[in-house]
């Protein structure tokens, strides 16, 4: 895939005068990025069949993205990654079922975050809006791996009983700056259809 922008607008956080007031704050503010380009390709694939009295599925895919602004007038890239996105993502999902029994998995990976607001680094306002978190951003920016696993059991047609764990290996990761992800998740569910 390919797409270029012009006027795009990105949401950036730092510090803006209020206009009512005459002060300044924190805050968000829709900015124009002038012109970007998303150059990428995604690939998917599903695949079934039956083994014996087991049903099996896999299905997954990759997404390679390049998120960059551009130069309108000499139409080369600046190399300055938009803001929030990954480079890379992988997901794998594995089913299997035998009789009244199912049990899956979840693979999912995501590279590195690009680029974020400079005020979460800047040395004159990192601490004031998010302490600590220039430090974690160093030494945590790298990517991602989850694992997700459920397993079920259908009691009959109309009943199904199951067990989910989200985030089994209890990954640490961020999807931006103060937003840590959810950690390791147990569900039990019961559910019908009547």
């Amino acid at each position: 895939f390919y797409s270029e922008n012009t006027g795009m607008i990105e949401y950036l956080f730092g510090i803006y005068p209020d206009p009512a007031e005459g002060s300044y704050s924190f805050g968000f503010m829709a900015t124009n990025v002038e012109q970007s380009r998303v150059y990428g390709t995604e690939i998917e694939f599903a695949l079934s069949g039956s083994a014996g009295r087991f049903t099996n599925s896999a299905s997954g895919g990759y997404v390679f993205m390049y998120p960059v602004e551009y130069d309108q007038h000499t139409g080369r890239n600046r190399d300055v990654y938009l803001k929030y996105r990954r480079m890379h993502s992988i997901k794998l999902y594995l089913t299997t079922e035998y009789r009244r029994f199912d049990l899956g998995v979840s693979l999912r990976a995501g590279s590195r975050i690009l680029n974020i607001d400079d005020v979460f680094l800047s040395e004159l306002t990192r601490e004031a809006i998010l302490p600590g978190f220039y430090d974690y951003w160093n030494e945590s920016r790298s990517g991602h791996f989850l694992i997700d696993q459920h397993a079920g059991y259908a009691i009959n047609e109309k009943l199904k009983i199951s067990l989910a764990v989200k985030n089994l290996l209890n990954t640490e990761y961020m999807g931006r700056p103060g937003e840590i992800m959810p950690h390791r998740n147990f569900s039990l569910r019961l559910s019908g259809s009547f």
